[in-house]
């Protein structure tokens, strides 16, 4: 069975919501537990949607559609029965779809983007065809994974169409892409499954969705060869509850400052780690004076969980051999069919060693070694600074050390920061379009016109809603651009302090979401043979969507540099520090940072849409 496989057997320790329960305790679910709830659905929903096919030649074009892009070899095995196997590939699919996640999950895929080169050291050619395919590291990784469990469990029809259909577009309107979008679409099990979940192990009141309704509402449908799976406008109201569920458990959850910031300290850790393994800084009595990377880099963990070294493996089999694997099955008289099997036995266990858990005792251990060094190792100034700043990171996501101040908590916070500072806000941004329309080649051109109306919708949109307004400067900024978080972090530990005789380190994040899809990819509903767009004809859909787009989406945190701490609870010491934060973000940082940078924004925007400066429309 393909549970049983070792590197879906890992996907036990991989947690669904990283530090979720540094607020919600109980919020402790894994993508294990996930992707088998997830498998349920999708067959439940794909009996559903060939049950609802539109009309028996729609059933037929599809299985020949499926026939005839299935290799000739299996072409006995697929006379009979093939809906039944169609039906456990979207499951297989669905079942394996997240088994490429790296240790808490989303939260370190950065780093694991980082140590690619490394990871990918022994296939340069996996390298070049991730770099290629534009697609996240946890997909790419998944995908290759997937193909090393279908090969080794199963050879057949079965694996063929599971592969398949991992491997689809969901929007290519293809066979394989319209199973793909039960699995992974806008209505898909993916989300239904994570928000019923997610939401119960966190304790909250979301996640009361009619699920079954929904599955049962799945129609399949084709349009002159294009094939597309949705729900039918009976389940409108299912689907609308789903989006709403969906919003709230992103606001108050995923997006609650406490686990953002958890989240942020885990990374952060993690990097602030890499560095000490790096560093030629030096500690110790001046007659035996060692480098931080002779004492950090052996403790830093092995997190390759796709290409296993084979010096690693040697490592594992304890053996101080200097030969290579096959001088090892040589030792123990293994034959080459022997040792192929054992190697392979071996680096699944390997890989599927590389969880949670591997990064949790690797923080650990340098905690404490870090601690150890600062009391009595006479570190180096440059390295006495690395050390606090890791161990800040490192106490708040493994201890949860009270060190962590957020500029703003709520949503009414955030709307009171807007308004305050909406008038700099205001300023700031015609400043910035002011700047590029002064452009030697914007005056007189059709550019010109576009950017002074944009320009004015925006301002008045800051004026006239601060939170909306400012979110979308934000978005526009952030939005996919970590080299801009970290120049903000920097330009705020620039700024006047009012925090200054308390040490302490600024980090930002920005965390986008968009509840409801507008435009090709927006959620439709069968109508008989006619489509929907829900966002067309749904009051409430609009309605998610203006309550998505005030909620905070930039969040500032001020972590207390080690050993310092908050004050505790609501006192008035807590308060009166996070007012001091606030107002130095409201007051000046944000609205100094929207000038330095959004003109350089807006102009990389036009250049790259305008064919006339190379880019493309």
């Amino acid at each position: 069975m393909i549970v049983d496989h070792p590197l879906y057997q890992r996907l036990r320790r991989i947690s669904q919501t990283s530090l979720t329960s540094a607020v919600y305790p109980t919020a402790t679910g894994t993508r294990f537990e996930h992707g088998l709830g997830a498998m349920h659905l999708a067959m439940s929903g794909f009996r559903s949607a060939w049950a609802n096919a539109s009309n028996e030649d729609v059933r037929t074009r599809f299985l020949d559609a499926v026939r005839a892009d299935a290799p000739t070899r299996y072409a006995d095995q697929l006379s009979t029965d093939l809906v039944r196997l169609v039906g456990l590939g979207v499951g297989g699919a669905a079942l394996l779809h997240d088994v490429g996640h790296p240790p808490f999950s989303h939260v370190l895929e950065p780093l694991y983007e980082e140590l690619a080169l490394e990871h990918f050291k022994a296939d340069p050619e996996l390298l070049q065809r991730w770099r290629e395919s534009a697609r996240a590291y946890h997909e790419f990784v998944g995908a290759t994974l997937n193909r090393d469990i279908v090969r080794d469990i199963r050879p057949d029809p079965l694996g063929y169409f599971i592969l398949q259909i991992l491997d689809a577009d969901e929007k290519g309107a293809t066979w394989s892409g319209a199973l793909h979008s039960i699995v992974a679409g806008e209505v898909d099990v993916d989300r239904l499954d994570y928000v019923m979940r997610d939401a119960q192990k966190a304790g909250t009141e979301f996640g009361a969705i009619d699920y079954a309704r929904l599955m049962s509402a799945l129609e399949l449908h084709d349009k002159e060869g294009r094939f597309r799976i949705a729900p039918g406008l009976r389940a409108r109201s299912a689907v609308e509850t789903l989006l709403l569920q969906r919003t709230q458990a992103y606001k108050w959850i995923t997006y609650h400052p406490r686990v953002v910031g958890a989240n942020l300290a885990l990374a952060q850790a993690m990097d602030l780690f890499r560095k000490l393994t790096e560093s030629q800084e030096s500690f110790g009595p001046e007659e035996n004076r060692h480098t931080a990377a002779e004492v950090f880099a052996p403790r830093w963990p092995e997190l390759n969980y796709l290409l296993p070294s084979e010096r690693e493996l040697m490592r594992r089999l304890e053996t101080e051999s200097e030969g290579t694997l096959l001088d090892f099955g040589d030792q123990l008289q293994l034959d080459e069919q022997q040792l192929r099997g054992l190697v392979t036995d071996l680096r699944h266990d390997m890989q599927a060693s590389v969880d949670d858990s591997t990064v949790i005792e690797a923080l650990k251990a340098a905690g404490i070694l870090a601690k150890a060094l600062l009391v009595s190792g006479e570190p180096t100034q440059p390295l006495r600074k690395l050390l606090e700043e890791f161990l800040t990171f490192q106490q708040h996501a493994l201890l949860r050390a009270k060190n962590c101040l957020p500029a703003w908590k709520t949503v009414d916070e955030f709307d009171s920061a807007t308004e305050v500072m909406k008038e700099k806000m205001a300023k700031a941004v015609e400043a910035s379009y002011d700047s590029v329309l002064s452009g030697p080649d914007v005056s007189g051109s059709d550019l010109e016109v576009i950017l002074k109306e944009e320009q004015r919708e925006l301002v008045d949109l800051i004026r006239k809603d601060p939170a909306i307004g400012v979110n979308r400067v934000i978005t526009e900024i952030f939005d996919g651009e970590p080299r801009y978080l970290e120049q903000f972090g920097r330009h705020l530990g620039t700024i006047r302090n009012e925090l200054e005789k308390t040490p302490g380190l600024w980090k930002v994040e920005y965390t986008g979401f968009t509840s409801v899809e507008e435009g090709d990819g927006a959620t439709v509903l069968f109508d008989g043979p006619a489509e929907r767009r829900l966002y067309e004809s749904s009051a409430l859909a609009q309605a998610l969507a203006r309550v998505e787009a005030a909620r905070p989406r930039l969040l500032v945190f001020f972590f207390t540099l080690y050993p310092s701490r908050v004050p505790a609870g609501n006192d008035t010491d807590s308060k009166e520090m996070r007012q001091k934060l606030t107002g130095d973000v409201v007051d000046s940082a944000l609205p100094e940072f929207v000038q330095m940078t959004l003109p350089t924004v807006v102009r990389e925007r036009f250049d790259e849409a305008s064919p006339s400066r190379g880019g493309s429309k």
